[in-house]
């Protein structure tokens, strides 16, 4: 199986594969020693200016997915009706120096869009559980239900601004050659 995935390894970085961030995952460190992966390694080229680029996009998706699990922990005992979205940074626009950054552009899309559709089904979910128990309850908290949904447009407004800072800003001054990826065991993967 290992003999697979390292012969897919090696033709995604003929074909331009070069996220030599996500080859330092926790998961891949163990084949670090192994000859074909080197090897394969060793091929891939990369811009200083991409690496930067890189290394955001790795930390934007462990950033959201906090976020993601922050704002469902802050929607239990919500009592209002109302749905919040999650927000997200938007994603560079520079024009990138090699088309493995595009894949990790989509991954990070991917990414988000699972996440906020996950967010908004929990959110919908409780909002109309929430609008039933309302309905039946005459002893329904509408203050307390008012208090949560100012609570919560808050928060919403917080993490829209805390994403809008968040954005990718190109650095000026960076490489735009194409250079050997830094050596294996020289980066750090995001947690």
């Amino acid at each position: 199986m290992l003999g697979q995935a390292l012969h897919h390894l090696d033709a995604a970085v003929t074909a331009g594969y070069n996220d030599c961030l996500e080859l330092h995952a926790p998961a891949l460190l163990a084949h670090h020693a192994d000859p074909r992966f080197r090897g394969a390694y060793q091929r891939m080229r990369i811009t200083m200016a991409d690496l930067d680029e890189l290394q955001w996009l790795h930390r934007e998706v462990v950033i959201m997915s906090q976020e993601a699990t922050q704002a469902s922990v802050d929607n239990i005992g919500r009592r209002d009706t109302g749905v919040s979205l999650l927000p997200q940074a938007p994603l560079p626009t520079r024009v990138p120096d090699t088309p493995g950054i595009l894949c990790a552009r989509l991954e990070l899309t991917a990414v988000q869009t699972a996440l906020r559709r996950a967010a908004w089904n929990a959110d919908v979910s409780r909002s109309s559980g929430n609008t039933s128990l309302s309905l039946i309850d005459d002893t329904w908290d509408y203050p307390g239900a008012r208090h949560d949904a100012w609570h919560a447009d808050v928060l919403d407004t917080r993490r829209e601004q805390a994403a809008a800072a968040r954005a990718f800003v190109e650095r000026p001054g960076l490489s735009t050659l194409l250079v050997p990826c830094p050596p294996l065991g020289s980066l750090v993967y995001p947690a």
